[in-house]
């Protein structure tokens, strides 16, 4: 049974709350997916920004559950792709709410 995921920061994603400031912070859900479509291709391109890159950088929430889950799947030496990822974010309840696979 895959382990059950928990955000990197506690409370949640840290982006702020856009209302603070009238606007959001930059962001381009585009470019994460392409990040995380890249990973998920080649999941050695994951070594590439593991060092910096937390689950909470993500702007979109879902993005960063994928991030995480890939990056439980990796660590622990196993394939990182959609029929391995299915299972691990399947009834998480803000990933259902982020729109699922």
């Amino acid at each position: 049974m895959p382990k059950p995921l928990q955000p990197a920061e506690p409370g949640g994603w840290p982006i702020g709350d856009p209302d603070d400031i009238g606007r959001k912070p930059p962001h381009s859900v585009e470019a994460e997916g392409a990040l995380l479509g890249a990973i998920l291709y080649s999941n050695k391109a994951f070594y590439n920004v593991s060092d910096f890159l937390q689950p909470h950088h993500f702007f979109h929430e879902a993005n960063g559950l994928i991030y995480m889950a890939v990056e439980s799947l990796i660590r622990e030496g196993k394939q990182a792709d959609v029929l391995t990822l299915k299972p691990m974010l399947d009834g998480y309840a803000s990933f259902e709410a982020a729109g699922g696979f």
